[in-house]
């Protein structure tokens, strides 16, 4: 996994690129991609979860608000967190 340094749009290509090959090498009943992200701006933080599957397709999204007192670095941990508790079930 590397930063891109072109643009945006560079970048989405490139991403396509790789989840189609890494699509065409798997197994998708044995395989989970989750995305996960926190957000802050002056009045709240957020965190999201999103498990793709075949051909992009979501299978599960959501995402919650968790109030402005959480540092940045928190709320993206609680993404993860709460797709790995995903994961488990």
């Amino acid at each position: 996994m590397q930063i891109p340094i072109g643009s945006k749009e560079e970048a989405v290509q490139e991403y396509l690129r790789l989840v189609e090959n890494l699509q065409e090498s798997l197994e998708w009943d044995l395989v989970d991609i989750y995305y996960t992200d926190g957000s802050k701006d002056s009045k709240s933080n957020a965190a999201a979860v999103c498990k793709i599957g075949e051909r992009n397709r979501i299978k599960y999204a959501t995402y919650w608000n968790l109030g402005p007192y959480m540092e940045i670095m928190d709320v993206e941990l609680y993404a993860v967190y709460r797709a790995l508790e995903h994961l488990k079930q």
